[in-house]
């Protein structure tokens, strides 16, 4: 399987990992599965440090790289196609985040490993 952590599954994963079901969990834990990070999350964390509207419990965007390359997770960069995606999306959601996430997920064939139920309504796969 390949798979694509939403946000709040990475910073659980490094931080919490008690906080991921247990269908999110086995998937990660699982040495077949090739996880990925968007780019797109490091941005939206980004963005959400800044406003104040996020604390990493202690970890920084430096210790989330540092997980992931210790941790095997691959960085997805955001391409044009992801973008072309995104156009195609009815708004059921409208974090643009989120909708970049999806158009990458769709684009790559990755299964989405999120708790945001939101997901399900495009039409890909989502692990939780």
């Amino acid at each position: 399987m390949r798979g694509v952590l939403d946000s709040h599954a990475l910073i659980w994963m490094a931080n919490d990992p008690d906080r991921l079901d247990s269908q999110a969990r086995e998937t990660v834990l699982d040495v077949e599965t090739s996880l990925y990070v968007s780019m797109a999350t490091f941005w939206e964390l980004a963005v959400k440090i800044s406003l104040g509207k996020l604390s990493l419990d202690g970890l920084t965007l430096n210790h989330l790289k540092a997980y992931c390359i210790d941790n095997a997770i691959s960085f997805l960069p955001i391409q044009y196609q992801h973008c072309l995606q995104v156009v195609e999306l009815p708004f059921y959601h409208r974090d643009p985040f989120d909708r970049l996430l999806i158009g990458q997920a769709r684009v790559e064939e990755l299964s989405l490993i999120s708790k945001d139920g939101l997901f399900k309504k495009y039409l890909v796969d989502v692990v939780w």
